[in-house]
């Protein structure tokens, strides 16, 4: 994907980012493994970042998407809702 410098309001160059950025809420679990696996591939280290779950997300889905997190190679995965809260079946 092309890279843009971008701005900030005040004018300062914020640095990289890509052209079509998209909010994290707005990025699927699936793609957001696979991001995390393009990553995980170029460090020794665990990838830090936790997946954004949609709203009404079973445990047995959670379960899914750490099997999927195994599967592509992940050294960690961490989840949370999307609404940003703590806990999980409130």
């Amino acid at each position: 994907m092309p890279l843009k410098r971008t701005k900030t309001d005040s004018g300062m160059s914020s640095g990289m980012a890509p052209i079509a950025s998209r909010q994290a809420a707005n990025v699927s679990v699936e793609d957001q493994l696979h991001m995390m696996s393009a990553v995980q591939a170029c460090v020794d280290t665990v990838v830090s970042t936790a997946v954004h779950l949609p709203q009404n997300v079973s445990a047995q889905e959670i379960g899914l998407i750490f099997q999927q997190a195994w599967r592509l190679g992940l050294k960690g995965c961490a989840v949370k809702p999307k609404d940003g809260t703590n806990c999980f079946g409130e």
